[in-house]
């Protein structure tokens, strides 16, 4: 006769299989990725470190941080998941120069 922890595993995992089957799937890769951040967020963010920005550098600001959000996105195109990383600069041992 199965245990009480077996019967709780099957039915956590019955449950599991019933709520995946009502989400709905995602369309495309870009669903994935955040939104832009709006002027209030970046004021939030800025704050939290203590800054304060004049409204008119704080345009320029969310402009060049969600530009370069969306430039970083490209990055999710290069196949990079079976490369092993390699540091910026390799080790060099001082008996090899």
């Amino acid at each position: 006769m199965p245990s009480v922890e077996t019967h709780v595993k099957i039915s956590v995992q019955l449950l599991l299989v019933e709520y995946l089957s009502t989400v709905p799937p995602i369309s495309t890769p870009r669903d994935l990725y955040m939104t832009d951040l709006t002027k209030e967020q970046v004021i939030c963010l800025l704050a939290v470190h203590g800054y304060k920005v004049p409204e008119p550098d704080l345009t320029e600001i969310v402009h060049r941080i969600n530009a370069l959000m969306e430039t970083l996105k490209s990055l999710d195109a290069l196949d990079l998941y079976h490369v092993e990383p390699w540091s910026v600069q390799p080790f060099r041992s001082p008996d090899h120069g």
